[in-house]
């Protein structure tokens, strides 16, 4: 744990030292700043407030502590409908490389629109036809979770052509950190440096710093479940830009969310109110956000996301992962509920800490054991526990809870 502290201290200092080392913070120094637009449609409907918020592929960008909790594999599309006639394409993959690792890689496609060429003849302004300017990244991330803390770190290679002058590029990074009081509910923190790294064509990055809370209340026996969230970013080229974001999101049955959220930018322009919301069928979902932007008016964001279970491992891997072990009593819960001794397997999965990153797992299974047994009420509570967790396991509990009730109302008349 000394080492991945230690790690990750580096890793905030080397962003801080970046940012620090800017020459010039004013504004119009920097470039590729649409690399601070959302690539998220649940964040941006609330109000950009993601820096505590983990789990999802997406917060690759925004805060990549948040991929050590991904639970499976996750693919992520997303069309930024933005003003004028600017729109911004979004990809990402990601995936669990266990139960405290996970990686991801995005790429995004900045389109500024068509843009009209002139030429100067004799004093006389004349059209000459039009060039489309564009910008392109790229991005491999990982986070590495121990014990309440996760830290992340993602490199980008950035490049951008304005039409004159070829093709500019850049190396960047993001940093972040992240707790959690408990992995599916209560209170959770973050911090990230986002866009460090070298200069393109003599402009700097646009580093920004941001950090937020999160905090998650289930509701209505474990079903549903509300989430508040607030951010507040500090973007080194413009200090009159600074920004309060605040958010949030009521979801159930891990089949559907309303957000709203509000964003506090401080230079008068941008910003403003946003709303959204979402729908989950099996692995698949679709979100979308509608965002104000002040003077600048509004855009509109949709994102498809489709999550599966993580490939399969080496078979003598995942034996040995099976073997009961004192120092791993998820092991032998496992174990117990592959071998369908299904007793065992709800009393061990019943024992695990409520801090132990698979807590939530282990409560669906949990269900599922004492389901075996028909002990259908007990099944239930586990259940419930469960579905107010976060990630892939949670949504799966949701659906077993309201395959139960459904059985357990019909047995009742």
């Amino acid at each position: 744990m000394k080492s991945s502290l230690t790690l990750l201290g580096a890793l905030l200092a080397l962003g801080s030292i970046a940012a620090a080392g800017q020459q010039n913070y004013g504004v119009g120094s920097q470039a590729v700043t649409w690399l601070n637009l959302p690539d998220s449609a649940r964040a941006s409907a609330m109000g950009d407030a993601g820096a505590a918020l983990g789990g999802d592929v997406s917060t690759l960008s925004v805060n990549p502590a948040g991929l050590s909790s991904l639970g499976g594999q996750q693919v992520a599309l997303m069309h930024d409908s933005y003003v004028l006639d600017l729109s911004l394409e979004h990809f990402a993959y990601g995936l669990d490389l266990g139960p405290n690792d996970g990686i991801a890689a995005g790429l995004e496609y900045m389109n500024y629109g068509a843009v009209q060429g002139y030429t100067v003849n004799n004093a006389t302004l004349s059209a000459n036809g039009s060039f489309n300017p564009y910008g392109l990244s790229g991005e491999l991330g990982y986070g590495h979770a121990f014990g309440a803390f996760s830290a992340g770190l993602g490199v980008k290679m950035v490049g951008e052509s304005l039409g004159v002058g070829g093709v500019h590029s850049a190396l960047g990074a993001d940093a972040g950190l992240q707790w959690r009081q408990n992995p599916g509910s209560g209170l959770s923190a973050g911090f990230a440096v986002q866009n460090f790294g070298t200069q393109l064509d003599q402009s700097n990055l646009p580093t920004n710093l941001q950090g937020g809370l999160a905090y998650r209340l289930p509701l209505r026996q474990g079903t549903q479940c509300l989430t508040l969230a607030g951010d507040a970013s500090v973007p080194t080229a413009d200090a009159a830009s600074e920004a309060l974001s605040l958010g949030l999101e009521y979801a159930g049955d891990g089949l559907w969310a309303l957000r709203g959220g509000y964003d506090f930018v401080g230079n008068n322009g941008i910003g403003g109110l946003s709303v959204g919301g979402g729908l989950t069928y099996g692995n698949f979902g679709i979100d979308y956000a509608f965002v104000t932007e002040g003077a600048l008016g509004y855009d509109n964001r949709i994102a498809l996301t489709a999550r599966f279970a993580g490939p399969a491992r080496d078979p003598a891997a995942a034996q040995a992962e099976r073997k009961p072990a004192p120092e791993d009593p998820f092991a032998a819960a496992q174990a117990a509920f592959d071998a369908k001794d299904y007793a065992a397997a709800a009393r061990l999965f019943g024992g695990l800490q409520d801090t132990d990153p698979r807590i939530v797992e282990a409560r669906t299974k949990r269900g599922m054991a004492l389901y075996a047994l028909k002990d259908y009420q007990g099944a239930e509570a586990a259940f419930v526990l469960a579905a107010a967790g976060d990630g892939p396991w949670s949504r799966k509990a949701g659906i077993y809870l309201g395959q139960l009730r459904k059985k357990m109302k019909r047995k009742k008349s």
